[in-house]
């Protein structure tokens, strides 16, 4: 309110804001507009051109400040002339002829003539291609809107960094095409914690020089349990979700990650923040949080592109059944997911820009491309490329199907052309086909199998990374229940990120041989094992013991983390930072330690009260902020500032 009474006071506010965080070195994501409408007349969106502008000039000299232009939009295209308008140019440009519409639209025709072909009434039926472009000129919509958003913040200053803050599901607002003119890709997520990396990987645009980042997450299982009446606080649950987010968004590669909120409202219940209402009382994941950006602080990760690369069907895809078809990315990023090899994201209208580096396409579903997608891929793998595909692809862009060569030019044998959904169930049980083309090589599974579960599916994945020759991350054994990645860093190590699948009370042991390193995992639990460019094994995480080269150096009965801190290796290392989580005590085995003293606190510049280092760290109670640091007396003020400068640097 202060913005439209008061604008000058609001004004000094914000510069007031800006000011505090420079001194502290806190960037600034600023929202640009929160729950406004994405389909505007040229008026309106020359009105935020000029509100982009000023926000961008006014502080464009300072550093630390990046923008989202809104906070999780959603698209609709209203029936107003100006949009009917728009809709008809979409039309023009994608048929030309009002005999080339007639033709495509066939399950619902169109009541005119371009160019006055009202918006009418769509199906869910998937051969209903009126409603597949419908759904495709929201696209059309949105990003006029980001481009008028985009262009107006670069006026103001042609070095921001733009984005948008969409929503966690796909259906609001096309989280992939919607990208098109912002800087790098951003989304929220409060959902299921399993659909986590699932729904995030979507937005991976790096094939583009585009970073992901996970914009706004929460605890929702706090944040239920409250909001329903409950007293307890599930704090295991909450933990949990924020270590699935932590490793998750650090193994896929994104940039960072915010969490809503930092601190409840006084003045009212919000419950999500990390700390609580009225109070500096933190909730127990805030310490995770904390815990968790300490130990990736000792690597600084660069983007490598990968030899495998998920192409989203967009022309299938975005129209009817859009949620069931995103749905098959889902399924794809999951049966990948479990064949621990690193992997990016393409899409067929971007699929000139598919990086060099590609050797293993996985194509799921994509029934309906068109032709100079189709075009693209065939060559890509005649030049010697490795493709797999699932359905079919003799249907054109209208879902009509004209195109029964395509497998055919796969050397792939053909099959009845049939919707995805109308598939007969025996359809599932036959064989998975391959075929050489040229100097490539195409797996082709006959059903649309990301649009079902088998038990099969795995094997099927497994066997197209058989064919492409993709080395996996190695993990012993090599059947354990656990995922991997593998993210490089600048000064040439790696961060490698495990996730163990299943439940159990057990610990569960996991070695990676390349660096002789064994962590345990506890039921669906994660850990990080980072090496330096010499391969030494600078910071680990386990839930029980961590052993290198045979030897336990470190244990503890719940989440832990140790990480050098003068650059050398877990086993030579004189400055060691322990990261105990929850716990409250955590073994240490490390002779190069022997003679050392143990600090426990703040990392501040200055050393508080030490203790002679006998072996195990007793930490009580654990708390947000405290941390062990174990180094000679005269390494301790080093050592503290070598956290400090990590901090600083984040």
């Amino acid at each position: 309110l202060d913005l439209y009474n008061r604008p000058e006071r609001f004004l000094r506010q914000m510069d007031a804001i800006v000011q505090i965080a420079q001194k502290h070195r806190v960037a600034i994501f600023l929202a640009l507009h929160d729950w406004l409408g994405v389909t505007l007349t040229d008026e309106e969106l020359e009105a935020q051109y000029d509100w982009c502008r000023f926000w961008a000039d006014r502080y464009k000299d300072v550093p630390g400040i990046f923008y989202d232009i809104q906070n999780e939009p959603s698209v609709a295209a209203e029936d107003r002339p100006d949009v009917v308008e728009l809709w008809n140019d979409f039309l023009a440009t994608r048929y030309a002829s009002d005999e080339a519409l007639r033709a495509a639209w066939t399950t619902s025709p169109p009541e005119a003539e371009l160019p006055n072909v009202p918006l009418g009434a769509t199906t869910n039926d998937w051969d209903d291609a009126r409603a597949a472009d419908r759904k495709r000129f929201e696209t059309e919509l949105l990003n006029r809107w980001t481009k008028a958003n985009v262009d107006g913040t670069k006026a103001g200053d042609p070095d921001a960094v733009i984005c948008v803050g969409y929503l966690p599901s796909m259906p609001p607002a096309d989280k992939i095409l919607g990208v098109k003119n912002t800087d790098f890709s951003n989304m929220h997520y409060y959902g299921p914690v399993d659909r986590f990396p699932l729904e995030f990987k979507l937005i991976d645009r790096r094939f583009q020089g585009k970073g992901f980042s996970l914009g706004e997450f929460g605890a929702r299982e706090a944040h239920d349990a409250r909001s329903h009446g409950h007293t307890s606080i599930p704090v295991d649950d909450s933990i949990h979700r924020f270590q699935t987010y932590i490793h998750y968004t650090a193994g896929l590669g994104a940039a960072f990650m915010a969490n809503w909120d930092w601190k409840e409202f006084d003045e009212a219940i919000f419950p999500w923040g990390l700390f609580q209402r009225s109070s500096y009382v933190s909730r127990p994941w805030m310490h995770t949080l904390e815990q968790g950006a300490l130990l990736l602080s000792v690597a600084e990760p660069v983007y490598e592109s990968p030899e495998v690369f998920i192409v989203a069907p967009d022309s299938h895809r975005v129209g009817p059944r859009f949620s069931e078809l995103n749905g098959c990315l889902w399924r794809a990023i999951d049966l990948l997911l479990d064949q621990r090899v690193n992997f990016g994201m393409v899409n067929e209208e971007d699929i000139a820009d598919l990086p060099d580096s590609a050797k293993a396409l996985i194509w799921p579903v994509p029934y309906c491309p068109a032709d100079e997608t189709f075009d693209a891929i065939r060559s890509w793998v005649e030049a010697g490329g490795t493709l797999y595909l699932s359905g079919d692809i003799s249907f054109d862009r209208t879902r009509k199907a004209t195109r029964p060569e395509r497998l055919a030019q796969l050397n792939l044998p053909a099959v009845e052309p049939t919707s995805p959904f109308d598939v007969d169930d025996d359809v599932w049980e036959r064989d998975v086909v391959e075929s050489t083309v040229a100097q490539g090589k195409t797996l082709f599974a006959p059903y649309p199998l990301e649009l079902r579960g088998h038990d099969s599916d795995a094997d099927v994945y497994a066997r197209f990374v058989d064919l492409s020759g993709v080395a996996r991350i190695q993990v012993e054994p090599a059947d354990a229940p656990v995922r991997a990645l593998a993210i490089p860093s600048r000064d040439g190590g790696v961060i490698t990120m495990l996730a163990r699948q299943t439940e159990g009370d057990d610990l569960l042991a996991v070695t990676l041989p390349d660096v002789t390193t064994t962590v345990e995992l506890a039921s669906r639990s994660y850990a990080f094992v980072i090496t330096n460019g010499a391969g030494d094994v600078i910071a680990a995480e386990s839930q029980g013991a961590i052993s290198i080269d045979g030897a336990e150096i470190a244990s503890a009965s719940d989440h832990f983390g140790l990480a050098s801190l003068d650059g050398k290796g877990l086993l030579t290392t004189r400055q060691l930072m322990v990261l105990p989580h929850q716990c409250d005590a955590v073994s240490v085995s490390l002779p190069a330690l022997d003679g050392a003293r143990c600090y426990i606190g703040s990392p501040t510049g200055t050393v508080g009260t030490t203790e002679p280092f006998a072996g195990e760290v007793a930490i009580a109670p654990a708390a947000p902020g405290r941390v062990a640091v174990i180094a000679p007396g005269g390494q301790m003020k080093q050592a503290l500032k070598a956290i400090l400068t990590r901090l600083e640097r984040r």
